[in-house]
């Protein structure tokens, strides 16, 4: 009997939880649904965000991969921040959790634009971050007037530098 209870208890729970996770239905105009939708969004562009970051270090070297660990992880505490800040207007009303799912999936959505990009730079790109990288590297192997040329003509490629900007 108690085993019979017991499962029935389990059953329940089971067909509540499942009514309570729906599918985003676009064609629904509720607050809720648009929340729903708003979340599922959020979750498809971070998915894509994790593909293009995982692309992006497969392809880099360990000082790179450290780089852009540090620089993803800013990132995300920007976003994070940036959200709260552009919806706190919203905060404690319906709309709030939609409004900040919006704002988190388009800027992944803007990141992943921009770490798709620069796993696609070119060889002699110089505008790509990791082609100034990799080409400061290779530099530190040339002959001297070539070293003393990057120096000279591009600060910003110089090795152990990672900007000329102060």
């Amino acid at each position: 009997m108690r085993r019979m209870f017991l499962s029935a208890c389990l059953v329940l729970l089971a067909a509540a939880s499942v009514a309570r996770a729906q599918e985003c239905d676009r064609s629904d105009d509720s607050q809720q649904m648009m929340k729903i939708c708003a979340g599922e969004d959020y979750q498809a562009a971070d998915a894509r965000l994790n593909k293009a970051y995982q692309n992006l270090t497969s392809s880099d070297d360990a000082g790179g991969k450290r780089l852009l660990q540090v620089a993803q992880r800013a990132w995300i505490a920007f976003r994070d921040a940036e959200c709260a800040h552009s919806t706190a207007a919203s905060d404690g009303g319906s709309i709030h959790a939609m409004e900040v799912s919006q704002c988190l999936t388009r800027l992944t959505n803007d990141r992943v634009k921009q770490l798709a990009a620069a796993a696609n730079c070119e060889e002699a790109d110089v505008s790509c971050a990791n082609q100034a990288r990799t080409r400061a590297t290779t530099c530190s192997r040339q002959p001297y007037e070539a070293r003393r040329l990057i120096r000279v003509k591009w600060p910003i490629l110089r090795p152990g530098r990672a900007s000329a900007l102060p």
